[in-house]
């Protein structure tokens, strides 16, 4: 006997549940620009953040290479 996931009636495809989700939930177009910019800037401190933490290895590297 097939688990329930096997099942070909329970197996949802990707681009159906996220086109279902973005028809039933109501948003606002300047709401997708909203969180486009934050979610930028997030990504962009996330950045800075990892180029600051590698600065030293950086360092060691180009000492490494003016030897």
């Amino acid at each position: 006997m097939a688990s329930w996931s096997e099942k070909p009636e329970n197996k949802v495809r990707d681009d159906k549940a996220v086109e279902g989700v973005v028809k039933a939930v109501p948003v606002l177009p300047r709401c997708y620009a909203t969180a486009a910019k934050e979610i930028g800037t997030a990504l962009g401190t996330v950045a800075k953040c990892v180029n600051v933490a590698l600065a030293p290895i950086s360092g060691l590297v180009w000492g490494y290479d003016k030897n």
